[in-house]
């Protein structure tokens, strides 16, 4: 490990499947990131994770974990659940309402991916912040 990436801080808390724990995931991460990055960039990350842990209660219906990794030069933040399914990114249709949860992710994100977890998945996120500084971030999956 470089000392550019250096950890900063790592939370983490375990949800129930319901939409009541989407709110509670974003207030979570940004309560985390309060004060350690930009608000613009807090608010990219808790947008997304709002998407993530969305996406977690409607397809995987498990409980599911949010982690918040800062480092020095990125954060990451996850959302792991119980179901091996990966999440699809849909292509842009405005006539047909929801489903568009991965496109917000790779819109925001400087890089996205799936990972497999005993027993499920685990989708990432993560964000470049050079000397604090938002991403613009590139859509650019992983």
């Amino acid at each position: 490990m470089t000392s550019q990436q250096r950890t900063v801080s790592k939370a983490g808390v375990l949800l129930p499947s319901s939409p009541a724990s989407v709110p509670l995931a974003r207030r979570f991460v940004a309560d985390h990131l309060d004060g350690r990055v930009s608000p613009e960039l807090r608010s990219a990350v808790v947008l997304v994770i709002s998407e993530m842990a969305t996406n977690a209660v409607l397809h995987a219906a498990t409980d599911f974990e949010v982690r918040v990794d800062v480092f020095s030069d990125r954060l990451r933040v996850e959302v792991a659940d119980g179901d091996r399914r990966v999440p699809v990114r849909r292509q842009s249709d405005l006539a047909q309402p929801g489903g568009l949860g991965m496109v917000v992710v790779e819109a925001c994100a400087t890089r996205w991916g799936v990972g497999d977890r005993e027993g499920g998945k685990v989708v990432w996120a993560e964000f470049d912040h050079p000397n604090g500084a938002p991403s613009s971030g590139d859509g650019t999956g992983g």
